[in-house]
Parts: structure tokens; sequence; C-alpha cells
């Protein structure tokens, strides 16, 4: 399980690890309940949180923890811990959030969605394909 299974997926493709056989991307069912709705909250996991009146830490706690992750090593014995906890925070809110939204998801288009988030993975990997040379023609024609 996870929210926007593409981030997980591309962690298993840059350990070039086989991806799951069965994951439930609660992101992608988030979005098949909410698209075209007008939301007072983000799409993202804690704007589901609060949609399901489920708590969840600070946005600011979030955005603190997201910048010393990306920043990169090396972390500090007490920088380890707070990953490691603000990790553990996401985990637990999925837990807090599949029985709220389990009783509306579809297994059988939930599982096809994830093929697709497998695929966005693959593609925030390696690039979008693309035909090379209708790009170049493109481009010309549009400078002419």
């Amino acid at each position: 399980m996870a929210y926007y299974a593409s981030a997980e997926m591309g962690c298993h493709l840059a350990l070039d690890w086989d991806p799951p056989n069965f994951i439930l991307d609660l992101f992608s069912e988030f979005l098949c309940r909410t698209n075209g709705l007008k939301l007072l909250v983000r799409n993202n996991l804690l704007g589901a949180l609060s949609i399901h009146g489920l708590e969840h830490i600070p946005l600011t706690k979030k955005k603190e923890m997201r910048e010393l992750a990306l920043r990169g090593g090396p972390y500090s014995d007490a920088e380890q811990a707070d990953l490691l906890d603000y990790c553990q925070t996401d985990v637990d809110a999925l837990v807090a959030l599949l029985p709220e939204m389990a009783p509306k998801i579809s297994i059988d288009y939930a599982l096809i969605r994830v093929c697709y988030m497998k695929a966005v993975a693959r593609m925030e990997s390696v690039g979008i394909p693309i035909d090379l040379p209708l790009l170049k023609l493109l481009k010309r024609l549009q400078t002419n």
C-alpha cells in the first residue's frame, strides 16, 4: 500500500528490485473519488487525511522533513531518527486512511490503476518515450 506509488516504484527501479506484484495506491483511489470536485484541500496525503477527518502531522513539519531528506547525507544520529519517525508518520497515516477508503475501492480497477503508476515510475526514471525525429521537425517548424 502506498500514497503515490510511483515514488515507491522509483525506489525499486533505482535499487534494481522487481516491483511488488500487488500494490494499492490510495492516491489513485483518492483521485478517482474526488476528480471534478472542488476541494478545500490538495490531493496529497495530508489532504486525503483531512477529507476523512483523520489526524496528520502539520504541513510545516512535513515540509521540514522532506527538505532534510532531499538535502542528502551525511545525517547526524538525531536527523536519522527524525527521518525514520517522519517515514513512520506516513505509514501510520496509510493505516488510518485505508479503512476509511476501502469500502469504496474496486480492487480490480485499483490494480489496473497501479499498473499506470508503475509506468509513471518508469517514465520518471528513464524519461518519456518520444519520436525524436518528429520532435526535431516540430522544433524547426516552430522557429519558422
